[in-house]
C-alpha cells in the first residue's frame, strides 16, 4: 500500500513500477494500492487483524468438561 508522501510524490507512475519489481521477485502477485488513508494503514490494519484474531481465542475457547462424581 502506497500512503501520505509517496503517493503524493510518485502517485499512479510510481505504483505502477513498484508492482512491476514486487511481481518480479515474488512468486504470489499482492495487489499494490494506493491510499489517501492518513496515519499508517499497515500498521492499522495489522493492529486491527490482531485483535480479531485475539478476541477470537479468548471468547471462543470452551471449558473443558469436568468429571462426575
Amino acid at each position: 500500500m502506497l500512503t501520505g508522501d509517496v503517493l503524493r510524490a510518485g502517485g499512479e507512475p510510481l505504483r505502477a513500477r513498484v508492482r512491476q519489481h514486487l511481481h518480479s521477485l515474488t512468486i504470489p502477485r499482492p495487489e499494490v494500492r494506493l491510499s489517501s488513508l492518513r496515519g499508517n494503514p499497515v500498521l492499522a490494519g495489522a493492529l486491527q487483524q490482531a485483535l480479531q484474531e485475539t478476541r477470537d481465542e479468548v471468547f471462543s475457547t470452551t471449558v473443558p468438561d469436568t468429571p462426575r462424581s
